[in-house]
């Protein structure tokens, strides 16, 4: 039985190779009963940053943290 992240590294890949399929100019590609066309390319994109964000934090990754600036606004 696969564990969660050998699952979501795979969707990842699947992810990617749509994306790759549907930038090199194919029409639809189909994962699992989804089909996803050039207009669903962006559905594709936030897909594969949501599993991106899900590996990194199984694999102990924390997200970059940056500082900002609040000006005014701090007390």
């Amino acid at each position: 039985m696969a564990t969660e992240l050998e699952t979501l590294e795979s969707e990842l890949a699947t992810v990617r190779a749509a994306m790759n399929a549907i930038a090199e100019g194919g029409q639809s590609v189909t994962i699992g009963d989804m089909t996803y066309t050039e207009a669903s390319y962006s559905a594709l994109s936030v897909r594969e940053r949501e599993l991106s964000r899900r590996i990194a934090r199984l694999n102990g990754n924390r997200p970059r943290l940056v500082p900002v600036n609040f000006g005014e606004f701090r007390r």
